[in-house]
């Protein structure tokens, strides 16, 4: 299932940008509330970008493919979401571009879409099943977030400690 390849390479690419610009475009008060530890941050969005591989190369090799692929449709339904809410919001509201909004719209978007158009219309997924995918695995995502952060510290604590031994 290609169409699986290229939402997963959309999301990894809007990580990837996110990673390598928000942290330090959280940092100013009118963008974020808190800013960013740069460290955490990329390290959430490294392992959710590994979640969207992990999830395709499953479904390529037909591993579970009644379960991963409504993740990755849920998967897909919360990115289409983030692209606008918070990227495009926040790039208006602040009248500053927020890292990701570019990936988010021209990539996540159009394939997103494309992924669950392709669903829908293979008639492996209804829409009211898939948008039920999408807030359970958005409410995941965003769960997710401060226990990645968690581990990430714990992670570069431990890695530090070692070093300094």
């Amino acid at each position: 299932m290609e169409m699986s390849w290229l939402i997963s390479c959309a999301i990894v690419l809007h990580n990837l940008e996110e990673a390598i610009w928000l942290p330090a475009w959280s940092n100013e008060p009118k963008h974020w509330k808190k800013p960013l530890i740069a460290f955490e941050f990329r390290f959430a969005t490294y392992t959710l970008s590994l979640v969207a591989i992990g999830l395709s190369i499953a479904i390529t090799f037909g591993i579970y493919p009644k379960i991963c692929i409504p993740i990755l449709a849920g998967y897909s339904v919360a990115m289409i979401v983030n692209a606008i809410v918070p990227h495009l919001f926040l790039t208006l509201k602040t009248q500053s571009y927020m890292p990701g909004t570019a990936t988010g719209l021209l990539m996540v978007l159009p394939t997103g879409v494309g992924f669950l158009g392709m669903l829908v219309g293979t008639h492996q997924m209804d829409i009211s099943t898939i948008l039920v995918w999408g807030m359970g695995i958005g409410l995941g995502l965003l769960t997710s977030l401060p226990a990645l952060f968690w581990v990430a510290r714990a992670f570069q604590e431990s890695f530090l400690l070692k070093n300094t031994r």
